[in-house]
């Protein structure tokens, strides 16, 4: 098995989240919608999160605790804005305010055990795991959009979010535990070339599958509205149609019923021409 350092393995998974993120946002750019702009930040958020930890450009993170902490609660709320990023895109409420309070308590949970004692290194396992178990969150969400609204590539993407989770959680979340406590402070730390390679095309998989969802999605929302617009339509020629069969009744019919009324009180119609 090849091996490669540690350093490597995260600025090759950095380079794929900060492509693959900005390709999605110019290839959905005439989409306008919030969700996209936010799956972005996340994917950029997740680049950062790997370069820094790679201990680029300030150094190794085991002598930083403060920006291990800022860095870990930046890719918690990018975790998070990928799940409101699904829920928009389903016309779900988005719950800012749960989610921001979900994000709080998180965050807080893994920065205490820092201020004691804890290695850098376990903090940022520590926070893998966290991100990890958010992202089931998001599982979740694409999963019932999917089921709901009859397409394939939400549960798809579910899937491949799902295993890139997995991915994290053995690799991000174990790493440091069962190599060394200062596992991130040494860039020679060794990983299997593959992990980063499955990265990579899991995380070209998943922005593709997200990039035809949001199409899918849109189509979809084009079509109804077009349905609507047609039913609408329909509905109003329909209107038209009685409101000119009532006129003529009242121009034709109901001027001849009248003049027919008059001549009979008249005298001036006899029998035969009243029937």
């Amino acid at each position: 098995m090849t091996f490669i350092p540690e350093t490597h393995s995260l600025l090759v998974s950095a380079a794929f989240l900060a492509a693959f993120a900005l390709i999605a946002l110019v290839t959905l750019w005439q989409v306008r919608d919030l969700g996209v702009y936010l799956w972005t930040a996340s994917g950029l958020a997740g680049a950062l999160y790997s370069t820094v930890s790679a201990g680029f450009p300030f150094g190794p993170l085991e002598e930083l605790p403060l920006l291990a902490v800022l860095i870990g609660t930046t890719i918690l709320a990018s975790a998070l804005c990928k799940v409101i990023a699904i829920r928009l895109l389903a016309g779900l409420d988005p719950h800012w305010r749960r989610y921001a309070a979900t994000w709080a308590v998180i965050a807080a949970l893994c920065a205490i055990p820092l201020l004691f004692g804890m290695s850098v290194s376990n903090y940022i396992s520590l926070v893998s795991i966290a991100i990890a178990s958010l992202v089931w969150l998001f599982v979740r969400e694409a999963y019932r959009l999917g089921r709901e609204q009859s397409l394939g590539n939400a549960k798809l993407l579910a899937g491949l979010i799902g295993a890139q989770a997995g991915l994290l959680l053995v690799v991000g979340g174990g790493l440091a535990f069962v190599t060394d406590a200062d596992a991130l402070a040494d860039p020679q730390t060794m990983v299997p070339l593959a992990m980063s390679v499955v990265f990579g095309v899991i995380s070209t998989a998943n922005n593709g599958v997200f990039v035809a969802l949001v199409l899918d999605v849109y189509v979809k929302r084009s079509r109804e509205a077009r349905a609507e617009a047609i039913a609408l339509e329909s509905e109003r020629s329909r209107l038209a149609e009685r409101e000119r069969l009532l006129a003529d009744m009242h121009d034709g019919l109901g001027s001849q019923l009248v003049s027919a009324r008059i001549r009979v009180e008249k005298g001036q119609m006899d029998q035969p021409q009243i029937a």
